[in-house]
């Protein structure tokens, strides 16, 4: 599966649905599922791992009108991920890469079904 480090709390707002959209400076082809884990880079936990798996269903330029969901100020210049289908997963320890790496499936076992849209 391909997957996606990201900085907390960024992740956590994911997770609890404060944040709908990902934000990045380069933008993807890749559509649906992608697992979604926690850099180190700043130790709030939890870090290092993989949490969750979402489904990315477009990639665009971002909009003013993204900014809520998105829990950040629009930037003409940024390309804003969204995200449906959120399903949680059981934390597995996972160093965050740069770009969408690849990550064995028989790595994510879920935790529960669909939680939000």
């Amino acid at each position: 599966m391909k997957a996606l480090s990201l900085i907390q709390p960024y992740l956590n707002n994911i997770i609890e649905g404060k944040k709908k959209i990902e934000t990045r400076n380069w933008k993807t082809d890749h559509r649906g599922d992608l697992l979604l884990c926690a850099s180190k880079s700043v130790e709030i936990e939890p870090y290092g791992k993989a949490l969750c798996v979402i489904k990315l269903i477009d990639c665009r330029k971002m909009t003013k009108g993204d900014e809520v969901d998105a829990c950040c100020q629009w930037n003409d210049q940024k390309y804003a991920w969204i995200f449906t289908d959120l399903r949680l997963i059981r934390p597995f320890d996972l160093p965050g890469r740069g770009g969408l790496f690849d990550v064995k499936d028989e790595k994510i076992m879920f935790l529960s079904p669909k939680l939000s849209k």
